[in-house]
């Protein structure tokens, strides 16, 4: 019993450092891959769990066998991120599948910035927990990067030391991290496997951001969804550092919450832009007329961040 509580805080303690939950029908596209890696440090020692349970979040893309159900937490990161965590305790052994967005990042096809944002995944588990690399391998879900980590826990961090594995993927603009975590020497790598091998990659919608070079595209989106009703659509038009106005954040939540979205198609549904875009570095203002009738004059400031536009005020 003290170890599994040793492992819940250990987890936690990880979920805490890492900056950088329904019950739908399943549509899994593709199993994962992986170039061979370890997935222990030690041989099993326990034979896995005779009856595990699949978990499905439609909202995080994903399904997953785990060793119990899993008890989900929201955690807010620094730059408005907020990472959600499913977190499920196993015989020998704590699992959890962590994941957050990083609009800024979904058109981003440099290699160089994807390993690294695989690398800070690592160096940042490794850290918050006192971890020693093992080994590390590429790994891929399809077509989208990811590394397998296998890494040990110092005797300061837990009594007699720890050790673990994580996985990492970058899937359109999103980051999942798998971790599997036990006490040295009792981690059973046939769970290990289990859990790894049953993440199933979900069909889901990718974020919209707009591949346009002018800010007036980026608001066109904003009449267009009050047309069309697709608000999944304005969820990564605000500002990703968090500096827009309550009003544009207002327009983006409703990607997920039904308030508003009525007063919203009343209000946009007839809007149009009124004029050229004032661009002045990375700040730009596009004249526009919205309201029940269309007539009323308003203007839209947009901020520029990694070459694309996004909602800043109005």
């Amino acid at each position: 019993m003290k170890s599994k509580v040793v492992l819940i805080s250990l987890i936690t303690l990880l979920v805490s450092a890492c900056g950088g939950g329904a019950e739908p029908t399943r549509a899994p596209t593709q199993a994962p891959t992986a170039t061979p890696a370890p997935t222990s440090t030690s041989a099993p020692t326990a034979t896995p769990v005779a009856e595990w349970e699949e978990f499905t979040s439609e909202e995080g893309w994903f399904s997953i066998t785990m060793p119990s159900e899993p008890t989900e937490q929201q955690q807010k990161l620094p730059d408005e991120l907020v990472l959600h965590t499913f977190m499920a305790e196993g015989e020998q052994a704590a699992f959890a599948v962590m994941y957050s967005d990083f609009p800024e990042m979904i058109a981003m096809a440099d290699q160089e910035a994807v390993e690294k944002i695989l690398d800070d995944g690592r160096d940042s588990a490794l850290t918050s927990m006192s971890g020693t690399l093992v080994g590390e391998e590429s790994a891929s879900l399809g077509d989208h990067p990811g590394r397998h980590i296998v890494y040990e826990i110092s005797e300061d961090t837990i009594p007699g030391g720890g050790e673990g594995i994580l996985r990492v993927y970058l899937i359109d603009g999103r980051v999942f991290q798998l971790m599997a975590l036990g006490v040295k020497g009792q981690l059973p790598a046939e769970d290990v496997e289990r859990f790894v091998a049953s993440f199933q990659l979900l069909e889901h919608k990718k974020p919209s951001v707009s591949e346009e070079t002018g800010p007036e595209a980026v608001l066109q989106i904003v009449f267009d969804v009050a047309n069309t009703g697709d608000f999944e659509a304005l969820g990564n038009l605000c500002d990703p550092l968090g500096e827009n106005d309550g009003d544009t954040q207002m327009i983006c939540d409703l990607s997920t919450v039904e308030t508003n979205r009525e007063s919203f198609i009343e209000y946009f549904s007839k809007g149009r832009i009124a004029g050229e875009a004032v661009v002045n570095g990375d700040s730009a203002e596009v004249p526009f007329l919205f309201g029940p009738n269309g007539d009323a004059d308003e203007t839209m400031g947009l901020i520029q961040r990694g070459g694309k536009w996004y909602l800043l005020d109005f």
